[in-house]
């Protein structure tokens, strides 16, 4: 938790299996350590269905076209090769 912190990252990434979220934003802002986040703050917080992103198989493609619909709301003037170099 230190290092993620540390890091302040420009996204927090979630998997639910039944994603909402506006109820994980809530919940994340509510956490003590969570909740100090930049990104959480501002509610730049992507909610995925685990069974697309933690399930091996084809179900992978569903998630990764959620996470790009989201990604679009957060960051929608921002390429895919900027969110790599931000990213990393």
């Amino acid at each position: 938790t230190e290092s993620l912190m540390a890091k302040q990252p420009d996204i927090y990434i979630v998997t639910e299996s039944a994603p909402n979220r506006a109820r994980a934003i809530q919940t994340l802002r509510g956490d003590s350590i969570l909740g100090k986040l930049e990104c959480v703050k501002k509610g730049q917080v992507i909610v995925l269905h685990s069974d697309y992103i933690l399930r091996p198989g084809p179900r992978l493609l569903l998630g990764l076209k959620e996470f790009e619909q989201q990604r679009k709301l957060i960051f929608p003037k921002e390429s895919v090769s900027r969110m790599h170099s931000i990213m990393n």
